[in-house]
């Protein structure tokens, strides 16, 4: 049996999470906002899992989502992975 996952895209999904390179750091305000904003999207969306490539959008979006909930967060290559492995 093949695992099966259901694709919720999140509102806003092309918007930036704030990493955006050193902008996290000259512009925390800004930055804590945009994090927050993407954040609730991914709640909003009620899944279990959060898949994206980006590496910086790994690092902004793990930080933030221990502090908040139980969310997974994957790397699409990772999820693409155990599928195979079954």
């Amino acid at each position: 049996m093949r695992p099966t996952a259901e694709l919720v895209e999140m509102a806003c999904c092309d918007e930036c999470c704030g990493f955006a390179g050193s902008f996290a750091f000259k512009q925390p305000g800004v930055f804590s906002a945009i994090l927050n904003r993407k954040l609730v999207h991914i709640e909003q969306t009620g899944a279990q899992i959060v898949a994206t490539d980006c590496p910086g959008c790994i690092m902004q979006l793990q930080s933030g989502l221990l502090d908040r909930c139980a969310i997974e967060l994957r790397h699409t290559a990772e999820l693409i992975a155990d599928v195979l492995k079954k």
